[in-house]
């Protein structure tokens, strides 16, 4: 017995078990096992636990036993207590903790062999007291809602309880299978309570738990249904699925795989119990949605059920129909199978993520809709889950081509017309749309993207095709959907826009539009204005299209339109705001316009459900439609009587010291709107007379009013009220024909605000209020009073201010903010924040004060000097900053403003680096562009500009905002225009020390990424549509600003070229120009076409040629060698090597001393880069149509140097010289140059003969035709136009680099004495991109939506759903060891790479088992990296080396025949070899082979046949090769 026990025990313990035991003879065989039993048990103890080792020896006894009593069946066994070892593992398995160990596995397998050894009573007896219990046990768990509260109040956990389910039913089953009956007379099964236990397993299922669930479904069900042999509980579940389906997909799809053999049965697995689900249609709308799920698990698993039932559809090979309305599903044996064959390639493709797999397939979509004679084979909904999966994709490719292609496909089907509604499409439809990446457009032609263009096309065909009741619910839907999107702001623009411009059809209502108002606030939260804008403008129109006027209120659309932004979309003279006037007009009434007015604008401020903004703006859109006149009329309504008994409330305000201040706010509110709405675009009209009238009437009062609330706003809470007054005396002081006097009130404002300032005793909000106010003032006396200072009287604004100010800047007082009361010590947080924003605004507010009046006064300066020391200034400025934050740097740089040119020092430099670093922590805020244009004005003025100590750090500051311009659109822009503003109120020669920050402007330019280049797209397209769009009349485009800057830069250039010392400045600039290419190139000489290398280059040409004519001999010489080098070093793209060619013919020409050097060029080029040639050849062309007196000479001497080129092995130098010299011949025929002509007259022939042969044909007549050659003139063309718009255009540069001459005209520019602005010669304007610059760009993209024909042959990764058991993919574990098939045995293999590779091979091609010799090579990355993940899925064992042999030997024994891969003076070629069903295939060692100790043990020796002279393949290639061969003949077949 000793032997039974050893550990290096074999694989099959049993067989080697059972031959020990008939050694020691067939008389006692049964007594030894039985002793055997008896001391395996006695190691089992419930207080030490289980071995392993015994647990597993146990159970193979008990199977010895088990074959021992075949025969005997049903019989006890007198000897062993059978009840006590099934008590004994019970209890054990109850303690068990791991219950994925082997030691747990092994107590059931020892569970199940002691049920079966039992005699009839024992083992019924057993049965049903182990189910009890784990019933029992089983339904305490489900009944507790809380997952660890029900594990805690289980004896047995609820896995350990399965588990012994599953043994228990599988020796039920087991008994079955031997025909052995414990009951005769009452059937012949035990019966559980079949209600009762079904009812358990429903509860298992959803119980919550997923290993539960899936243990339930894996183990316990199949032997349940097995064994009861009713599908009673088949049903139920399937009942359970339908109700429960929607609301967890993936545990849908969990069941459905698991139990695919019962459910979607197939002639692969023979069950007795199924219930076929694919009669039921809702089965094929489950196996939808999991189609269509985010869930790539889900997606697969829905998958494979899918190809089960329509396989097992296929092999019946007969008409299949669902007895239903809505039937999804069908099958026509003569025209689906090939359909479906082409669905599941689309869908097991679009799993891949390269689209260069995807593409191929993406066509094949076509055949789906194909309709046969009989009608359409597909359902229209198979044909949306395809493309839901396709819009869905994470490739951008693919997703626009769904979209655009669903479209095609929706209009060629007529879905809507057929009643076949997309409105469940609809919300995977809008996230796709949603997706900026997808609307790239050409900007050439700066039009509406594909997407966009499509989605006009889709909701034009919904119209059209559809019913108004279909329409209605389509675009509530669609409206629904898009208010559940977060959006991006280039779709919405696209989605709104195609919206606005469908076809006109009332299908929303009053509830819709309470829709919009709320998506509104979506479309706001777009950071870029413009698009923000446009956004609200196109939605608008689509609202105007859509709203059923017949439903309308007017309320509730002047509440829908009081959402709209003023300044970006709906204001007054615009033509949105005409466009409502006329939708006004088709649903109101003057009626219902008198009764708007006495419900809501006369209405007092609680009985009001409008707001305020939203009452005004509707007031003035009747007064426009004409449906509320403007002046007074007996017995009617009118604004102006409206508008008189609104603002009556502030009559004798001063006397009426009780009447309502809530009424009186809420009237100056609506005053304030109805200021704001009625101005318009074009000037004043009635409507804004009448208002204005209306309010001029009154204004003493309202002024009395703001005075008389400046000492009784004393609550904290009041804070927005003063906003309120400042708001509205900013409004009325804005208006000339309201304050005819506005010196006298303001006057007695200020006279109030002071008193109230220095009161010590008012309240804070008081003081607050009051100095508020003050800052209103002093910024209205900067803005329309001039300083009249004189050295005997004083200005009007010195006087009035000179109290004011002494007392702010005195002791630093500007810096103190009101202190807090008692009461408001004990502040709630909310209020302690507007404690912290009043006190940060009280600060603004005076530094204001003083900020606005150093500006508006000569003497300011001397008069703040006079009262508090510049040092002190400084520290109060430093003091200010640390105290109020960042909403204090406008007023302070503007003070700095002044200080800076006088008093300049580290102090202040200290300042003004505090001031910067301040103004980046706003990056993200609307302060950040106030701040920084403050700053710029502070530090870019002439005054200390010209300051030398200052140059090194402007230069500093200038660098950082151009480094930051890259990112920051617009900032750069800001500079440059500072610039400009310098130089016209100072000399050019200002910027002779600035050239860094002029080099700069003429290159700048960030290449931008991909997101931000569709976001300039689409603002250029809205900018196209001009006043059709109103954000056009209202907002500037600032997403465009980059050609701005050098647009501006070059106006600068030319500035600087006006002044007298020209030659020297431009010298310099051209030497700053070219080091700054010279540097960038020594970094990198090969660039792609639009890179910023790239785009630097092209700058740098532009700006030189601009300055070229100005240029001195000296300079043309450097600049001349400088061309000369980078043409024979460097590979240039077609828009540089253009301007450099350009450039050095108008140097030689406007330097005849320097044409010699032309001739020399030849030759270095010759030496250096033969290719460069070609530029030289075309310089000496542009030079010889060029010159007038000395041309014939310079022709001939052309003609003579470039003659040899003409046979240059070089193909283009050859055509360039050939192509010139039949130019150069033209050009003497034409000016009659006879000896010339005569010279060459021999060479003109052999030229037209060699040019018509070859290729030389169409290339010399493309290059003759391209404009460089045919049409382009060195001076003539001596433009901006051409420089920076015709040229980049012909040469394929980007859109971005093209200047237009409108862009230069907007900037200032309008050409100088040496350069024009616009060609004369319109000539280039007909051309075109050469091919050939074409092919060195890149070409174009290929449209998403091109539609070409199914490819024949497509890549198709292979699939093999036939072979998954469904339970066991779920679970990801290997698949169960086949009985019968091939053993690869790879235990003499070192190498793991190999072993790796072997494993996929394995798996692939169903190898029913993979042995190695160790298990531990699993855990490799070596083995995993070529293995890719193919051992969870292939049955791996382990044999050592040494065991090899008793290994063999026991497979012989098992039936196989042993195959060794091994050259053997007997071996048998593979070709030849029949391999058999039970084959076992030995590979050997990658150096040694099979050792000879194994060849013994082997049936046969197979070799490969071999041509080559390399001994032997790889052992991985071997093993494959084998692998494949044995599957040609037993699988295949």
């Amino acid at each position: 017995m000793a032997s039974i026990f050893t550990e290096d025990a074999s694989e099959s313990p049993v067989s080697e078990l059972m031959g020990v035991l008939n050694l020691l003879g067939n008389d006692k065989l049964e007594d030894n096992v039985n002793r055997i039993i008896r001391g395996l048990v006695s190691y089992l103890s419930l207080d030490k636990g289980a071995d392993v080792k015994k647990c597993k020896m146990l159970k193979s006894v008990l199977e010895v036993k088990h074959k021992l009593r075949e025969g005997e069946v049903g019989v006890q066994d007198s000897v062993l207590e059978y009840k006590t070892i099934f008590m004994l593992c019970l209890s054990l398995l109850e303690r068990s903790s791991d219950v994925k160990g082997q030691c747990f596995s092994s107590l059931c397998g020892v569970l199940q062999q002691t049920l079966l050894l039992m005699g009839r009573d024992s083992f019924c007896n057993c049965v049903t007291n182990a189910v009890m219990k784990c019933q029992e046990e089983l339904t305490l768990f489900v009944n507790n809602a809380d997952i660890e509260e029900s594990q805690c109040a289980c004896t047995i956990r609820p896995e350990v309880s399965l588990r012994i389910l599953e043994a228990v039913f599988a020796a039920l089953l087991h008994k079955q299978d031997e025909n052995n009956r414990l009951s005769t007379h009452e059937g012949a099964k035990i019966r559980f309570g079949d209600d009762s236990m079904e009812s358990l397993i429903l509860s298992l299922i959803w119980c919550g738990v997923e290993h539960i669930s899936v243990q339930t479904l894996q183990c316990v069900i199949p032997k349940v249904l097995t064994y009861m042999t009713d599908n009673s509980l088949l049903q139920k579940i399937w009942r359970h699925i339908t109700k429960s389906c929607h609301s967890n997909v993936h545990h849908t799809f969990q069941i459905l795989c698991i139990l695919a053999q019962f459910y979607v049965p197939c002639d692969l697995q023979n069950v007795e119990i199924s219930y076929s689900v694919a009669k039921d249609n809702i089965f094929w709308k489950i196996l939808q949605s999991g189609l269509t799920s985010a869930d790539p698990l889900v997606r697969k698993q829905a998958l494979y059920l899918m190809k089960r039932a329509v396989d097992g559809i296929c092999q019946n090979n007969m008409p299949f129909t669902l007895h239903c309305p809505d039937a999804v599903f069908w099958w026509d044996p003569a025209h689906s199978s090939k359909i479906w064959e082409h669905f599941f390639l689309i869908i097991e493709t679009l799993e891949e993520k390269q689209a260069h797999i995807i593409r191929p397939v993406l066509p094949m979509v076509n055949l789906l809709v194909a309709p046969s004679s009989e009608g359409n084979v597909l359902h229209v909904s198979w044909l949306l889950c395809v493309f839901c999966r396709i819009i869905s994709h994470d490739n951008n490719f693919v997703v626009k081509w769904g979209i655009m292609n669903f479209i095609r496909i929706h209009r060629e089907l007529h879905f809507a017309r057929n009643g076949h509604k997309i409105l469940e499409f609809l919300r995977p439809f809008m996230d796709a749309v949603n997706n900026s990446a997808l609307y790239s457009v050409n900007p050439e032609h700066c039009s509406l993207s594909e997407i966009g263009e499509s989605l006009k096309d889709l909701f034009e065909d919904v119209i059209v095709e559809s019913s108004h009741e279909d329409c209605r619910v389509f675009f509530g839907s669609v409206l629904d959907v898009m208010n559940s999107v977060s959006w991006a702001p280039v779709p919405l623009f696209n989605v709104v826009y195609a919206l606005a411009h469908a076809p006109s059809i009332p299908v929303w209502d009053q509830q819709r539009l309470g829709v919009l108002e709320g998506f509104m606030s979506e479309a706001l939260r777009c950071h870029c204005v413009f698009i923000r804008g446009a956004i609200q403008c196109m939605l608008l129109n689509a609202t105007i299209h859509f709203a059923d006027v017949a439903v309308l209120d007017i309320n509730t659309v002047a509440q829908y339109l009081g959402s709209y932004i003023s300044s970006e979309s709906l204001k007054r003279g615009t033509s949105a705001w005409r466009d409502s006037v006329k939708w006004v007009k088709m649903f109101v009434s003057k009626d219902d316009a008198a009764r708007f007015v006495s419900t809501s604008f006369l209405a007092s401020a609680g009985q009001v459900c409008l707001s305020v903004t939203a009452v005004a703006r509707m007031v003035v859109l009747l007064c426009d439609a004409e449906l509320l006149p403007c002046c007074m009329a007996d017995g009617t309504y009118s604004l102006a009587r409206s508008l008189c008994t609104v603002l009556s409330c502030f009559h004798n305000c001063d006397k009426r010291l009780y009447a309502s201040e809530a009424g009186q706010n809420h009237t100056l509110q609506l005053v304030i709107c109805l200021l704001n709405e009625s101005h318009t675009t074009c000037g004043d009209d009635l409507v804004r007379k009448t208002v204005t009238g209306c309010v001029n009437l009154i204004l003493d009062q309202i002024f009395t009013y703001i005075s008389r609330r400046m000492s009784s706003v004393t609550h904290l809470q009041d804070y927005h009220l003063v906003d309120l007054y400042l708001t509205a005396l900013i409004s009325l002081s804005a208006e000339p024909d309201i304050l005819h006097q506005p010196k006298a009130h303001l006057t007695k404002l200020q006279d109030v605000a002071l008193q109230v300032l220095m009161a010590p005793t008012a309240p804070p909000m008081c003081h607050y209020f009051s100095v508020r106010v003050l800052a209103f003032i002093s910024h209205w006396l900067r803005n329309h009073c001039q300083c009249t200072c004189t050295a005997i009287e004083p200005c009007v604004i010195l006087q009035t201010q000179s109290i004011l100010i002494s007392y702010m800047v005195r002791d630093g007082r500007v810096n103190s903010p009101p202190v807090k009361q008692e009461i408001e010590l004990q502040l709630t947080r909310d209020l302690q924040t507007l404690w912290g924003k009043l006190t940060s605004t009280y600060l603004e507010a005076g530094w204001s004060i003083i900020a606005d009046f150093v500006h508006s006064c000569l003497r300011a300066g001397d008069q703040i000097l006079s009262l508090r020391s510049v040092e002190d200034m400084v520290s109060d400025i430093g003091t200010a900053l640390e105290i109020g934050g960042s909403v204090l740097l406008v007023p302070v740089m503007n003070i700095l403003e002044k200080m800076l040119p006088k008093y300049f020092g580290n102090e202040m430099f200290k300042l003004t680096s505090t001031c910067w670093s301040m103004i980046f922590e706003l990056r993200k805020t609307e302060l950040f562009w106030r701040t920084m244009k403050a700053f710029i004005q502070m530090l870019f003025q002439p005054s200390v500009m010209t300051i030398e100590a200052c140059q090194h750090h402007l230069l500093q500051y200038s660098e950082k905002i151009f480094m930051h311009g890259e990112a920051i659109a617009g900032l750069s822009n800001m500079l440059v225009l500072q610039l400009q503003k310098v130089i016209a109120h100072a000399s050019p020669e200002i910027l002779e020390q600035y050239w860094a920050i002029l080099v700069e402007a003429l290159t700048f330019g960030p290449v931008h990424r991909r997101d931000q280049r569709i976001i300039m797209d689409t603002c250029r397209f809205i900018s196209s549509l001009g006043n059709r769009c109103s954000v056009n009349e209202l907002t500037s485009n600032d997403c465009c600003v980059d050609n701005e800057v050098r647009a501006r830069g070059v106006q600068l250039l030319l500035a600087v070229c006006s002044s007298n010392k020209n030659h020297q400045v431009i010298g310099k600039l051209v030497d700053a120009l070219m080091l700054k290419d010279s540097t960038a190139s020594s970094r990198k000489t090969r660039y792609f076409g639009d890179s910023q290398l790239h785009r630097m280059k092209h700058r740098v040409m532009q700006s030189i040629l601009v300055v070229e004519p100005l240029l001195d001999t000296e300079m043309a010489e450097r600049l001349m060698q400088w061309l000369q080098n980078s043409l024979l070093v460097e590979s240039q793209q077609p828009s540089v090597r253009y301007q450099q060619e350009w450039l050095l013919a108008r140097l030689l020409y406007h330097h005849p001393c320097l044409r010699d050097r032309l001739w020399d060029m030849f030759q270095e080029a010759r030496e250096k880069r033969p290719g460069s040639v070609c530029s030289f050849i075309a310089v000496v062309y542009q030079v010889a149509c060029m010159l007038k007196d000395e041309q014939e000479m310079f022709v001939d001497r052309s003609m003579h140097e470039i003659l040899p080129w003409c046979m240059a092995q070089h193909f283009s130098v050859r055509l360039y010289a050939q192509t010139t010299l039949q130019k150069l011949l033209v050009l003497c025929k034409i000016q009659q140059y006879e000896r010339v002509a005569e010279k060459y007259a021999m060479v003109e022939s052999i030229l037209q003969t060699s040019m018509e042969h070859g290729n030389a044909v169409k290339n010399a007549q493309k290059l003759q035709q391209d404009f460089y050659f045919s049409a382009f003139h060195p001076v003539e063309h001596y433009t901006l136009e051409t420089i920076f718009y015709d040229l980049p255009r012909l040469a394929s540069v980007t859109c971005e680099e093209w200047i237009p001459t409108d862009l230069f005209t907007s900037c200032g520019v309008s050409g100088a004495s040496h350069i024009e602005l616009e060609n004369s010669n319109r000539a280039l304007k007909q051309f075109s991109v050469a091919a050939w610059v074409l092919k060195t760009s890149g070409g174009t993209e290929d449209s998403a939506a091109t539609m070409a024909d199914p490819p024949d042959n497509v890549q198709k990764k292979v699939v093999p759903w036939r072979s998954i058991i469904p339970e066991e993919d779920l679970a990801s574990k290997p698949r169960h060891k086949q009985e019968e098939g091939l053993i690869v045995v790879a235990s003499l293999i070192d190498r793991l790479p190999n072993l790796g590779g072997l494993s996929r091979t394995c798996e692939v091609f169903g190898v029913s088992e993979y042995v190695l010799g160790s298990l531990k090579y699993l855990e490799d990355k070596q083995f995993c990296s070529l293995s890719v993940t193919a051992e969870q899925w292939v049955p791996i064992s382990e044999v050592k080396r040494h065991l090899l042999s008793r290994y063999l030997e026991a497979k012989r024994k098992d039936g196989y025949t042993l195959v060794g891969a091994e050259q053997t003076a007997s071996s048998t070629r593979l070709n030849d070899f029949k391999f058999p069903q039970k084959t076992l295939l030995l590979l050997g060692n990658e150096k040694e082979g099979i050792p000879p100790d194994l060849m013994p043990f082997l049936d046969v020796c197979v070799e490969i046949p071999q041509q080559g002279v390399i001994r032997s393949l790889n052992v991985h290639v071997t093993g494959a090769l084998f692998v494949w061969e044995y599957m040609r003949q037993r699988v295949l077949k």
